[in-house]
């Protein structure tokens, strides 16, 4: 859409009214064209919301690096856990905390917590919707407490299909991001049911160098090679393809 395509939608009439305001010099219009692009305005149509407003509320939680990096060494050791995959082991969260969320809130223990996950999954692969992950994330926060503000975290991640998350890493933790990357298709692939290849998206962007390296080397690698409005543009596809 043009400019002028997008503030007629956004306000509900036509290009003649947009242009009749801007020439009065309206002053919703001074503020939308100062402070907001047409990419903005298309995205707040689009989803209610604009990332990179929505980003800054968010920002504060990276600096609690203890808290961000544990998230990260999850991604890492899951293959360790049961399967290779990372969407398996959000099978296996969705359906343990599905099957009987009392029996798990009366879990002493993490392991004990874990070792559900073998009773279950065999039987029930491919039962699991966004809604199981969603409430799976609400119990995990009841039951294993990371700290305040955990839940909204998880909340805000999943709302934005995790693309939030994979921009923390960028600036806070670039060693990380190859993680993070996998953690974004793999959620989104299964969120929204695609057929698309994993591993052809993930060859697109994934960055040459594992997590040993430091973080002033992978800082300049990611800022150099690592494009993530094309990562962005093809987590969005994802999702039409599935519409």
């Amino acid at each position: 859409m043009t400019h002028k395509e997008v503030m007629a939608k956004l306000f509900d009439f036509n290009a003649t009214t947009y242009y009749a305001w801007k020439k009065q010099n309206r002053p919703i219009i001074t503020l939308l064209d100062q402070y907001f692009s047409k990419e903005d305005i298309e995205e707040f149509l689009e989803f209610g919301s604009i990332e990179k407003f929505g980003f800054l509320e968010f920002i504060d939680y990276t600096y609690k690096e203890a808290a961000f990096v544990s998230i990260l060494s999850a991604l890492a050791n899951l293959g360790h856990v049961f399967h290779s995959n990372i969407d398996d082991y959000i099978d296996y969260l969705a359906y343990a905390l599905s099957y009987d969320s009392g029996y798990v809130q009366s879990l002493e223990t993490r392991q004990e917590f874990l070792a559900i996950f073998i009773y279950a999954y065999d039987s029930y692969k491919g039962y699991f919707t966004i809604d199981d992950l969603g409430m799976a994330i609400k119990q995990i926060d009841l039951h294993f407490p990371a700290h305040n503000g955990y839940a909204d975290v998880i909340a805000y991640f999943i709302d934005r299909d995790f693309l939030p998350f994979v921009k923390a890493c960028i600036m806070n933790k670039p060693q990380y991001i190859n993680l993070a990357i996998q953690f974004c298709i793999r959620f989104n692939l299964y969120k929204y049911k695609s057929t698309c290849h994993y591993e052809d998206l993930y060859q697109k962007f994934q960055m040459p160098f594992d997590n040993n390296i430091n973080f002033t080397s992978a800082l300049q690698i990611v800022f150099n090679q690592f494009n993530y409005e094309a990562f962005k543009n093809e987590i969005k596809a994802i999702k039409q393809d599935s519409l």
